[in-house]
């Protein structure tokens, strides 16, 4: 990135917006319902992305 004649705002958005969404997506498939998330967290949240379980709707009056 150093030889790029971009200006430092979109060099830095450039790395920063790949990573942030990596650390993010391994953070909530690797850490938040685990083990490792109970003992950072305290409990245990459900996970926001491919969660183990779908909610079923629910169905009208049948």
């Amino acid at each position: 990135m150093a030889p790029c004649a971009w200006p430092v705002l979109v060099k830095v958005a450039f790395v920063w917006v790949p990573a942030v969404v990596i650390m993010l997506v391994t953070y909530d498939l690797l850490v938040r319902d685990t083990w490792v998330g109970r003992w950072l967290n305290g409990r245990r949240y459900p996970r926001l992305i491919m969660s183990r379980t779908r909610e079923r709707a629910p169905r009208d009056g049948r």
